[in-house]
């Protein structure tokens, strides 16, 4: 009888996955995934945020000495076996025993959300701490870590992120503006920034690009970054990041899956921004 009741268990069971499968395609809808779950049309900004935080938290300490280890993995090009993407450049690159280091032609470890702007994250402004403490920051979360040659990460320095036109400016720092990098990757940087506002919720970012560059924790231009964010969508290389970063850390980033998300949570914050957003 034991083996007659599991096998009808099993039977009522693949039942209704089918019906459930068969009710889904007939509705033209899909399954929600893990953010649309948590996230609905009635929440007020920060209920989006909370709600967001919730799923992509994570408790996984990665070392930063071994941060570099994961973009053969995490910034890999598919199509070149040992070979990287450059960040801000896109150079596919191939990476040696002798790749990093500190010269402008050897490989650097690129802030996104730069170190000086949340060097207190952990209410120790000796960046060592977060090696000692053990938990997750954003000075060696996979998200805010990029591959980038040491020239342009010097260049780039703390500056914030906004649409610069002037002719050999490099503050703010916007990458269709700097010699040899890709306009795109405007749109990763406002979703890496997002994540980042997302995940550590100490991080703010304002629609500025004056803010103390002296741990601050703020970033911006808020409005920049959210057209940036509009006009250029994810990346097939940003979505890879996003699935290679999950098997590590466990987590992804929301704004990759969902980049509405953004103007549902910073979209209200002024004028310029309701405008962008297309809120009335």
């Amino acid at each position: 009888m034991k083996k007659v009741s599991h096998v009808i268990t099993s039977i009522s069971s693949l039942l209704l996955t089918a019906i459930s499968l068969a009710v889904l395609s007939s509705c033209g809808g899909k399954e929600p995934d893990m953010f649309e779950k948590v996230v609905t049309d009635d929440m007020e900004p920060h209920e989006v945020l909370n709600a967001l935080n919730g799923v992509i938290m994570h408790d996984k300490f990665i070392p930063y000495k071994n941060a570099s280890y994961y973009f053969e993995k995490t910034d890999a090009d598919p199509n070149v076996k040992g070979n990287i993407f450059l960040y801000y450049t896109g150079e596919s690159y191939e990476v040696t025993l002798s790749s990093y280091g500190t010269a402008d032609n050897q490989l650097n470890v690129e802030h996104v959300w730069c170190q000086s702007r949340f060097r207190c994250y952990s209410n120790n402004p000796n960046v060592n701490d977060y090696e000692t403490i053990r938990v997750p920051t954003p000075y060696s979360d996979l998200y805010n870590i990029r591959p980038c040659m040491g020239k342009v990460n010097t260049d780039r320095s703390n500056y914030m992120y906004a649409e610069n036109t002037e002719e050999g400016s490099l503050n703010p720092f916007d990458p269709k503006n700097y010699p040899g990098c890709k306009e795109e990757y405007r749109g990763d940087i406002a979703r890496i920034l997002f994540y980042d506002a997302t995940r550590y919720l100490k991080l703010k970012l304002i629609d500025s690009i004056s803010a103390s560059t002296s741990n601050s924790f703020e970033m911006g231009q808020l409005s920049d970054l959210l057209e940036w964010n509009l006009k250029y969508a994810p990346s097939e290389m940003e979505k890879r990041r996003s699935d290679e970063i999950e098997k590590v850390q466990g987590n992804r980033n929301p704004f990759v899956d969902h980049p509405e998300y953004a103007c549902r949570i910073w979209g209200l914050t002024n004028d310029k921004t309701k405008q962008i957003c297309g809120i009335k």
